[in-house]
């Protein structure tokens, strides 16, 4: 009877559609006597929700702060603040401690904004729990009064967060058992790192 115009409509707003009559001789739309008239529709802004409420996780100093909220429309964003009713900004934070965090849409033409609810997360401190010697120095043996050379030495350093690395004796402090030089008698020397000690055995 009637041929409907393409409409190409994405956004909100008032949009025409176009009818045409197909047999203009015949035939009107009733109440206009036209062949072609005009109607509107509305598309009007979505309304927003999340698909996925915001998760973090308590992490260990020095990983990555990896908040996760997925909304139906828009780019989610995170906001960040020592406390729970403070200021907040997008700032990432890297120190130890207890932090709040919210995820949050920002509304447009076409669809509702949300702002998610403010959950905690620590950064927990990363300490040295174990240090064991990988490698030992080249220089082993040593008479009374000589002064110990590391080079070579490296060390297994574990942590708490469950890290492990290889550190080098350049990390490290070293402590006699007796005064600056090594005594008659002496089996090891004490090498220190971030507060935790092993010793070297000569």
């Amino acid at each position: 009877l009637y041929t409907v115009s393409e409409v190409s409509a994405l956004y909100v707003g008032d949009y025409p559609v176009y009818l045409s009559l197909n047999d203009r001789d015949n035939y009107r739309f009733e109440g206009t006597g036209e062949t072609t008239v005009t109607i509107f529709f509305k598309i009007v802004p979505a309304t927003n929700r999340w698909t996925q409420n915001i998760q973090i996780l308590d992490i260990y100093e020095g990983s990555l702060v990896n908040p996760s909220a997925y909304s139906l429309y828009g780019d989610v964003k995170y906001y960040y603040s020592a406390k729970e009713n403070g200021d907040f900004s997008e700032t990432v934070p890297t120190l130890p401690g207890k932090y709040y965090v919210y995820a949050e849409v920002s509304e447009n033409e076409n669809y509702s904004g949300i702002r998610s609810e403010t959950v905690s997360f620590l950064i927990i401190k990363e300490e040295v729990v174990g240090i064991s010697v990988k490698n030992m120095p080249y220089k082993t043996e040593y008479k009374a009064f000589d002064i110990f050379s590391p080079e070579g030495l490296i060390f297994n350093v574990s942590h708490n967060s469950g890290r492990s690395l290889e550190v080098s004796y350049e990390h490290f402090s070293f402590e006699y058992l007796n005064g600056e030089s090594f005594r008659y008698g002496d089996g090891y020397i004490n090498a220190l790192y971030k507060g935790v000690s092993v010793s070297v055995p000569i």
